[in-house]
């Protein structure tokens, strides 16, 4: 069957409730801090993904069939914002379609947003990320992810990784996510025309921008 070319087990939309999570003194600064991101050596025409190099177990099958490939993108956006997928993705068609079947910017749709700042090269970014309430059941709940990077070029993103304080997370569920977060990664960009339907200006994150 043709889903079964599909590597598509990010999450898209939270199960357990559609509340906003609450955000700490540090990422409200961060959100409402005035930011010129005009001229920062980023591409916004679609988003920053592991370095393909570093997956070559799986990456190596896929780009002998030709198959496109994502794992773990971010999304950053010119008003200061970004929204991140778990999971990975082997097609480009499936990909496009799961984000237009679920909009990020709905209640039912990706609540992974966060905020972000450069200075010089340096990415500073908190993110709320969906990690599991505990070991004993499947809930979940939405952690702040402190990220840090350094901007290479336009499309090279290096030292991209989860910063302390690490957030609390369920060792039974998380703890592959939040070592890969940990680890060290290059981001390399990828061109992504159904980014341009995402209305970043109408998310829920925008909330924070007025407290």
């Amino acid at each position: 069957m043709r889903n079964s070319l599909f590597i598509f087990c990010f999450l898209l939309f939270a199960c357990n409730s559609s509340k906003n999570p609450k955000a700490s003194e540090q990422f409200i600064d961060l959100m409402i801090k005035k930011k010129n991101l005009d001229d920062v050596n980023l591409n916004f025409s679609g988003f920053y993904n592991k370095d393909i190099q570093e997956n070559a177990l799986i990456s190596e099958v896929i780009v002998s069939q030709g198959k496109y490939f994502s794992e773990n993108p971010f999304f950053f956006f010119r008003n200061g914002l970004i929204f991140s997928l778990v999971g990975q993705a082997s097609d480009s068609g499936g990909f496009s379609r799961g984000i237009l079947k679920y909009p990020p910017t709905t209640k039912y749709g990706n609540r992974n947003w966060g905020t972000y700042d450069v200075n010089r090269d340096t990415i500073n970014a908190m993110i709320f990320c969906q990690l599991s309430r505990n070991d004993n059941a499947q809930l979940y709940a939405y952690r702040e992810c402190h990220f840090q990077g350094l901007i290479k070029d336009s499309v090279t993103i290096v030292d991209w990784k989860l910063i302390p304080p690490y957030p609390i997370y369920s060792e039974r569920f998380d703890k592959g996510l939040i070592d890969d977060f940990i680890n060290p990664s290059v981001l390399k960009f990828k061109k992504f025309p159904v980014k341009d339907s995402i209305d970043s200006n109408s998310v829920w994150v925008n909330d924070y921008r007025y407290k």
